[in-house]
């Protein structure tokens, strides 16, 4: 190690499996655990036994996962970077049984046209947007369930929704929860639509230093009472 002449990272896979199963052990049972192949891709092939899913957010991150044999069936090819070349070439894959996410109506419609085209049923998530520039407002992804029945390939298989980071409030957590319980049961009786998948991205707070104290115990068990 003292002869590398260039930056690296040192990954102990032991603590990340502990840490997996910690999480599972603190969070109620229902609850399934996607990993965010951002936060390290060359750790996927790794971790992709332990966790429910992996959102891929990018196309490297996509090579990445599709060289190291990452379960394709766990895969969300997710992100705003979706280049109609990148994602045609996952729905021209027939061995890809993963899923895709909508951000904008355009993804939709680009998702869309791809399965008519290859005649390939897609499983789908609609991302609703946190009032950042990423995702759907209510609105757009209401028209798109309304009309879902036009597009017997795409199948919404349900809601992605994404509200930040380092969030150390339970109390904003339980209310973005609250907003999502109202408006999937909207979607029920409006378009007798039902959600039967919630991919929700909490924003868990870390502590990065050793100087910095946070209760995680404390705060898991108020977030699983929620």
């Amino acid at each position: 190690i003292e002869d590398n002449e260039t930056a690296f990272y040192v990954f102990d896979i032991v603590e990340l499996k502990r840490r997996v199963a910690y999480l599972r052990y603190s969070l109620p049972k229902q609850v399934e655990l996607c990993y965010a192949v951002k936060a390290n891709p060359f750790i996927a092939g790794e971790i992709s036994d332990y966790v429910n899913r992996l959102e891929i957010c990018s196309p490297g991150e996509a090579e990445v996962c599709f060289s190291l044999g990452v379960d394709k069936s766990k895969m969300v090819i997710s992100g705003v970077y979706k280049t109609p070349s990148v994602i045609e070439k996952i729905v021209k894959d027939k061995s890809f049984n993963g899923i895709f996410t909508a951000e904008s109506v355009s993804q939709w419609e680009m998702l869309t046209s791809l399965s008519e085209k290859y005649n390939r049923k897609l499983s789908v998530l609609l991302r609703l947007t946190n009032q950042s520039q990423f995702g759907m407002n209510k609105e757009e992804i209401e028209q798109i369930i309304s009309v879902r029945d036009a597009e017997p390939l795409t199948e919404i298989i349900g809601i992605q929704f994404f509200s930040g980071t380092q969030k150390t409030s339970v109390k904003k957590i339980r209310h973005e929860i609250e907003m999502l319980d109202e408006f999937i049961s909207h979607l029920r009786d409006k378009y007798d639509y039902n959600v039967t998948e919630l991919e929700y991205g909490p924003g868990f707070p870390v502590a990065y230093f050793n100087d910095e104290s946070f209760d995680e115990q404390t705060y898991l068990e108020e977030f699983s009472a929620t």
